[in-house]
């Protein structure tokens, strides 16, 4: 399962509307313009992911049409290619090695390719579930991946298949399936992230609710599992954060709410529901409307909150951070140039604040600051400026 599907919701036209009298700049203050902008296709290829390479320059898009569309910062296209037939379930650039990229499938593999042979000679490596051929296997669509920061160890998860869902641990230099851990989540693993500094250290969540942290250098899946929140609502995204010197969760539920966990504490300290969204972040009426993209870390705040309404001709996107218990407004994200369809994915630049945002209607745009809008003018409809910026049993298995 990926972002919440809102696209089949009916929503009357101008249902939706702003709770505040002054100008949206006011309310909105650190103003923003559409930088560039561009159409990956037809209308009806969705931008699924988002990612970006700052030493190639290179922002990564997967497509609903199970396309990889290459672009530059300045989205000038470098390429597109097929990489799966299948769903694209994940996509992330290695990190360490500048000119490769991994993408993954619910065609039950995970692929990598490599930027300076392109798509044309197909992916330079690929990792599959070969216990799927032993005698009692079966196939297991992946539904999410993450590599570490060593790039020694890939994980996938998948759909809970015959009453169990699983990670599968890869061997990246060989592409040898080294093992599983199956007791943890009792339901589709929607999202896998490694730790992007500590290689031994992962997050995983699932339609079951539960987010769970694990060290792979642990000897078994139960003395891996060290810590664990249960959101009780399907978990859509996580994402790393560093809050007080300490390793944060920035938890997405599939019912628009985020959850911040520091990883130590038994808990999330804070909740922000969507009505909370919606009056606080967004300054809208539709709680109904309301809905989160991402959480983007930043130089100025610990956290950024973008988040959208999906309201038909009244649509908008904006970011907001916490404070405290509140979330506060920062800037909202809008051009005459492009409509605000529903976004499904984001990418933040912490050193420059520029925001990357790919929708339904198939375009990517970049945000930046009013000096830097699209064609260095000024955009009548933009708000402009300047951003700083479960019980468990013993699993025998170790991936080293």
């Amino acid at each position: 399962m990926g972002m919440s599907d809102l696209s089949g919701l009916k929503l009357e036209t101008n249902t939706d509307s702003d709770i505040f009298q002054k100008d949206v700049s006011e309310v909105f203050s650190t103003k923003y313009l559409l930088d560039k902008h561009v159409s990956v296709g037809l209308d009806s290829t969705y931008v699924l992911l988002l990612d970006y390479n700052a030493s190639k320059d290179t922002i990564a898009g997967a497509l609903s049409n199970g396309n990889v569309s290459l672009y530059t910062s300045d989205l000038v296209k470098k390429e597109s290619f097929k990489v799966h037939e299948d769903s694209i379930t994940g996509l992330q650039f290695s990190p360490t090695e500048p000119n490769l990229f991994y993408t993954s499938s619910m065609d039950m593999e995970v692929k990598l390719w490599d930027l300076r042979i392109g798509g044309s000679q197909g992916p330079v490596k690929r990792f599959y579930d070969s216990s799927a051929k032993n005698p009692g296997g079966f196939h297991k669509p992946l539904t999410s991946f993450s590599v570490n920061a060593s790039e020694r160890f890939l994980t996938a998860g998948t759909e809970q298949v015959r009453g169990e869902s699983f990670l599968l641990f890869w061997d990246s230099r060989s592409e040898e399936l080294l093992g599983g851990y199956w007791n943890t989540h009792i339901d589709d693993i929607t999202t896998l992230k490694y730790h992007t500094s500590d290689p031994n250290k992962l997050a995983s969540g699932s339609v079951d609710g539960v987010v769970n942290v694990y060290d792979i250098s642990q000897p078994t899946e139960d003395e891996a599992l060290i810590e664990a929140t249960n959101t009780e609502s399907s978990v859509q995204k996580i994402k790393w954060f560093n809050k007080e010197s300490e390793d944060s969760l920035a938890i997405i539920t599939h019912t628009e709410d985020v959850y911040l966990w520091r990883v130590s504490d038994s808990c999330p300290a804070q909740i922000f529901k969507r009505d909370q969204i919606t009056n606080l972040g967004l300054r809208r009426s539709s709680v109904e409307s309301a809905y989160v993209v991402d959480v983007h870390p930043s130089l100025d705040n610990p956290l950024f909150f973008l988040c959208g309404s999906r309201c038909p001709n009244n649509s908008c996107l904006r970011v907001s951070y916490p404070k405290k218990s509140k979330l506060k407004p920062y800037s909202d994200l809008k051009s005459s140039k492009i409509r605000n369809e529903l976004v499904r994915c984001s990418i933040m630049n912490e050193s420059t604040g520029d925001i990357v945002t790919g929708n339904e209607s198939g375009i990517i745009a970049k945000w930046s600051t009013a000096d830097k809008g699209e064609n260095n003018s000024c955009d009548n409809d933009a708000v402009s400026a300047k951003m700083s910026g479960s019980s468990k049993s013993s699993r025998k298995f170790k991936p080293y």
